[in-house]
């Protein structure tokens, strides 16, 4: 609520919004138990696969690209979807039923962050760093 009073733009509103977060996280977890070790890693192999494959993929699908049986994606995701604070900063998200992707975790970025990650000036901004090598080697 202090976020919202202040604004979460402002530097104390986006600090009182990551402190809720953060506390949200660990009642979660106390809620929730303990989660092996195993099945944290597993959880952020298929995460991997998900932001390496660049869009939403079937479990049936991860588990041939990883080489697991379909039982072993289903659990990592089942334990992502009960867990949510092992994928932070991401976030495990069903786009359709049965079809997974992994994005920005909502509240890690600020609204107006999110903003400038998605106009053209930052578009505009990583076109001139990527040129600024190739020209800098030419010269």
């Amino acid at each position: 609520r202090g976020a919202e009073l202040l604004g979460p733009e402002t530097p104390a509103g986006a600090r009182l919004q990551q402190t809720a977060l953060f506390f949200q996280r660990l009642a979660a977890d106390m809620d929730a138990g303990p989660v092996p070790a195993a099945d944290g890693d597993r959880v952020l192999t298929v995460l991997a696969a998900l932001v390496e494959a660049g869009g939403p993929r079937t479990t049936d699908t991860l588990a041939a690209a990883l080489g697991w049986p379909e039982g072993r994606v289903a659990a990592a995701v089942a334990t992502a979807v009960r867990h949510p604070e092992l994928t932070d900063p991401l976030a495990l998200r069903e786009a359709a039923p049965g079809l997974w992707t992994a994005a920005a975790r909502p509240g890690r970025l600020s609204p107006s962050q999110q903003t400038a990650l998605t106009t053209d000036q930052a578009d505009q901004a990583d076109q001139a760093a990527q040129a600024a090598p190739t020209a800098s080697r030419r010269a």
